[in-house]
C-alpha cells in the first residue's frame, strides 16, 4: 500500500517485473497482482494498491477494503519518509517503524486566548514478531552486500549513493505532512519522540 504515485512505481519496480491488473468494479482505485518465489522456496501472493491521497484517513479506508475483501493477512506500507537531521541517518536509508505516535490526535483547547491542540500521546506497537524478523534480517553478515545487489538489480540505486543504512525506531505520523522545523521540534522538547524518531 503506497499514498503515493511516485512512490507506488518505485514500490512495484522493487518487487516484481511482472503485475497483472486486478479487476475489482466496486474499488475506487487501481488494484495490481503479483507472486515472488522467497529464498525458502515459498510463493507469496502480494495485492498492491495507491491511495493517491496522502493522510491517514485515505489509508485507513483502504487498508480496511483490503483486510475485508481480500482477506489478506498482513499490509505493509511504504513510501517517502521525512526525518530528523541527526548522525549516522543519511538520504536514501531504509527506515522500519517499531512504533508510530498519532501527532493530530488529541483535544482542541484554548490556553492564553490561543488554540492549541492538546496531545494524546498514545502509541501503536509494530507487530513483535515481524520486528523481530526485521532485526534478524538486519543481524545477517552480507547483509550490505544483499541491499547493494538488490537496488541495484531493479534500479534503484542511485550513483551516488552508498548502501543504505537501516534504522529502526519510533515514527510519528498524521493526517497532514508536515513541513514546519518548530512543530517536529516541538515533538522532541515534549518527549513525545526522540532524536532517532521519523515523521511519516
Amino acid at each position: 500500500l503506497c499514498a503515493l504515485d511516485k512512490e507506488f512505481v518505485q514500490m512495484k519496480k522493487a518487487i516484481a517485473a511482472n503485475w497483472s491488473p486486478l479487476e475489482d468494479a466496486n474499488a475506487p482505485f487501481e488494484l495490481y497482482s503479483t507472486q515472488v518465489r522467497t529464498e525458502y522456496g515459498h510463493t507469496i501472493r502480494i495485492i498492491g494498491c495507491c491511495c493517491n491521497v496522502a493522510g491517514m484517513q485515505s489509508t485507513s479506508v483502504v487498508a480496511s477494503y483490503l483486510y475485508s475483501h481480500f482477506s489478506i493477512p498482513l499490509i505493509i506500507m511504504t513510501g517517502f519518509c521525512a526525518g530528523f537531521n541527526v548522525d549516522g541517518v543519511n538520504y536514501g536509508d531504509l527506515f522500519i517503524a517499531e512504533s508510530e505516535y498519532d501527532y493530530g490526535s488529541g483535544k482542541l483547547v484554548k490556553n492564553d486566548d490561543a488554540q492549541k491542540v492538546k496531545p494524546e500521546p498514545r502509541q501503536i506497537l509494530c507487530s513483535y514478531s515481524l520486528l523481530g524478523k526485521f532485526r534478524s534480517f538486519i543481524r545477517e553478515e552480507d547483509i550490505a552486500s544483499k541491499l547493494y545487489n538488490e537496488l541495484k538489480r531493479v534500479n534503484l540505486l542511485m550513483d551516488e549513493m552508498s548502501v543504505p543504512s537501516i534504522h529502526v525506531a519510533p515514527g510519528a505520523c498524521g493526517s497532514y505532512v508536515v513541513g514546519d522545523e518548530d512543530f517536529m521540534n516541538k515533538l522532541l522538547e515534549n518527549d513525545i519522540v526522540d532524536a532517532n524518531t521519523f515523521n511519516r
